[in-house]
């Protein structure tokens, strides 16, 4: 009786693991630049189940860096955040979403 007590707490935590999802630390990348127009994409992906961990104003140092290499002194946020799917699963939803932020290098 024991072994089924624990058997069926243990189905309870795996499943609110499933519902609640896993924390994955996340890292924005250059995804898109354009020296000519001072336009600066960064991104990462995200699986249906992952909760970003992203560490506060990496976005932004990123994008300000990117900026500052071609000779801008600032970078200015877009106000929106994109979410694309990149990949779809069989069933037709979406598995793998991309995460896009822009920014507006500034003299």
């Amino acid at each position: 009786m024991k072994t089924k007590g624990v058997t069926h707490c243990c189905l309870v935590l795996l499943a609110a693991a499933l519902i609640t999802g896993c924390n994955v630390k996340k890292e924005w990348l250059l995804f898109d630049v354009n020296q000519t127009d001072g336009k600066v994409e960064i991104a990462y992906t995200l699986g249906v189940l992952e909760v970003p961990l992203i560490e506060e104003g990496q976005d932004h140092a990123l994008a300000a860096q990117q900026c500052l290499d071609w000779g801008y002194q600032t970078a200015e946020p877009f106000k929106i955040t994109e979410r694309r799917c990149q990949r779809f699963s069989s069933d037709g939803s979406c598995s793998t979403q991309l995460i896009i932020r822009r920014y507006q290098c500034h003299k």
